[in-house]
């Protein structure tokens, strides 16, 4: 039971996590076609948010 909760929790996180990436690449491409960022910059953003995640991920 408690087996079954732990998991569910597991993937609401996941599905969270996976969420939030979506919609910070999709601001960043926002900015970059709207002039405001580089291709570089937004794409750096985008990496460091998901190295930053996959950190607290595994803590």
């Amino acid at each position: 039971m408690a087996n079954e909760t732990l998991k569910k929790v597991f993937y609401a996180g996941v599905g969270f996590v996976a969420l939030a990436v979506e919609r910070v690449q999709k601001t960043i491409d926002d900015l970059v076609k709207q002039g405001k960022m580089s291709e570089e910059e937004g794409k750096k953003i985008v990496d460091d948010f998901v190295k930053t995640t996959e950190v607290k991920k595994v803590s």
